[in-house]
């Protein structure tokens, strides 16, 4: 983890004084089963509570971003930089809950285009980035272009691609795991599936790079 992450070492129970909903999740001071989705939904909201008085919505049936390694992303795209203040980055896929442009916005005011080709993800992304207060760093933006990158410069480009070919290509993927996961993965067929996996899509966007002003691709 990276040595500026504040999430390394949770404390559950002050979590829940944050966000109280997340008390009925804790037993002995701990999360009662990481597999239950509305655990790591309310522990997710709780943390960004307490630490950034950021407060968004994720519903259930959308990826689920799990904070600490959401921030370490975040947190090493800084060092790439130096911590500069004024970056414009690009998030691919930015999901209902938005969190890398608000987690960028929030601790380094970075500016970011945020695409997605789902619309209810994208007007949770929206309300999430109004309610704190963020329209003014993060636009968010309907991606109908057959192009996984639009026109325009940005000092990143980030991207958390979709893994899988089709269901079937998830089924075995978990039967290669050699242990089992010991949290729930939620997602729509949107975030999780793309045509050729994430090896076709990965191609695509870099290809499209070469006709793009990117510094950095980061995924």
């Amino acid at each position: 983890m990276h040595p500026k992450n504040p999430l390394e070492k949770i404390d559950y129970s002050e979590l829940a004084v944050a966000f109280p909903p997340l008390l009925k999740h804790l037993k002995n001071g701990r999360i009662k089963d990481f597999k239950d989705p509305k655990a790591i939904r309310d522990l997710n909201i709780a943390i960004l509570l307490k630490y950034y008085k950021v407060r968004i919505e994720i519903p259930l049936d959308k990826l689920i971003p799990i904070i600490p390694s959401r921030l370490d992303y975040i947190l090493h795209i800084a060092d790439l930089f130096m911590e500069k203040r004024d970056l414009k980055g690009l998030d691919i896929g930015t999901g209902a809950s938005c969190i890398y442009p608000i987690l960028g916005a929030t601790i380094f005011n970075w500016h970011f285009l945020a695409l997605d080709i789902d619309q209810d993800s994208l007007e949770y992304a929206q309300e999430n980035v109004s309610r704190n207060n963020l329209d003014s760093l993060i636009k968010v933006e309907l991606n109908t272009s057959k192009k996984i990158i639009p026109k325009g410069s940005f000092d990143f480009l980030m991207c958390n691609p979709p893994f899988y070919r089709d269901h079937s290509h998830i089924h075995e993927s978990k039967k290669l795991k050699l242990d089992n996961p010991t949290g729930e993965c939620t997602g729509s067929n949107n975030e999780m599936i793309t045509e050729g996996g994430e090896y076709e899509f990965v191609k695509r966007m870099i290809k499209e790079s070469k006709r793009r002003d990117i510094k950095y691709f980061i995924n």
